[in-house]
């Protein structure tokens, strides 16, 4: 892997890390990066203005620094999974602040099509079981502790940075049911689901929206057996900041 780097050096990399250690509402200001992502590094062909192609695993890699190992995580794509022409998922940047840290898993699953999120009327049904299947695979071999500790989510119109749909993949919070539980306005409704392609039926668009809200989030864990528990939540909120182990360890 890569050497533990000296004191004198922490400074230096702090500077470099401090974009990444930004919270979900404080995320990058241009709101087509993902989109450019998918759209131009992912698909068949590489545009020329490709600015993250796909790049190989961190774990597959040597370093000899943080700082180069945290430079090359920032420079490119990690594919974790893929369905050729559907959906694709990979890293999310947030790993970048703490690219020696194995234990942190925070992913994106996107679809290929262009699909701006929650609001959306093309929002695809396969997309959460992809999301799923992938980060299981990726929390590692054990399945049945990995869907107790698994989540996926995304974030409310008003309080994303991307315009593109995109599911975060990411461990919960041990505390995460205690949090609910001390704000239960914050879950707009909870519905339990066998299939994960009855997500967004369960979810309706705000246009048609028989619930009385305009925008929410989505929160998903397992229900202990072969289900799910899909939460819809307030739009106030961020299900990714609020359940979710989102950042990187502080310790």
């Amino acid at each position: 892997m890569f050497n533990v780097l000296k004191r004198a050096a922490l400074p230096a990399l702090f500077a470099l890390l401090l974009p990444c250690l930004a919270s979900p509402s404080h995320a990058q200001s241009r709101r087509d990066i993902l989109w450019h992502i998918v759209n131009n590094c992912l698909g068949r062909e590489v545009a020329a203005d490709c600015r993250a192609p796909r790049k190989a695993p961190l774990a597959a890699m040597h370093f000899n620094s943080l700082a180069e190992a945290t430079a090359y995580c920032r420079g490119g794509t990690d594919v974790w999974g893929e369905k050729p022409g559907q959906f694709v998922a990979f890293r999310d940047i947030k790993m970048c602040a703490c690219p020696d840290n194995r234990g942190f898993v925070h992913g994106l699953a996107i679809p290929y099509a262009k699909v701006t999120g929650v609001e959306a009327s093309n929002r695809p049904d396969g997309l959460w079981q992809f999301a799923w299947e992938t980060g299981l695979e990726k929390l590692g071999a054990d399945k049945l502790q990995n869907r107790a500790q698994l989540a996926l989510a995304v974030n409310p119109r008003v309080g994303r940075s991307q315009d593109q749909l995109h599911v975060h993949i990411l461990r919960l919070r041990p505390d995460y049911l205690q949090r609910i539980a001390d704000h239960p306005g914050r879950v707009l409704r909870t519905v339990h689901v066998k299939d994960l392609s009855r997500v967004w039926h369960e979810a309706p668009l705000p246009a048609e929206s028989v619930y009385f809200f305009r925008d929410f989030g989505v929160f998903i864990t397992s229900d202990g057996g072969d289900g799910w528990i899909v939460r819809l939540t307030a739009p106030t909120i961020s299900p990714e900041d609020e359940y979710t182990l989102w950042e990187c360890p502080k310790s």
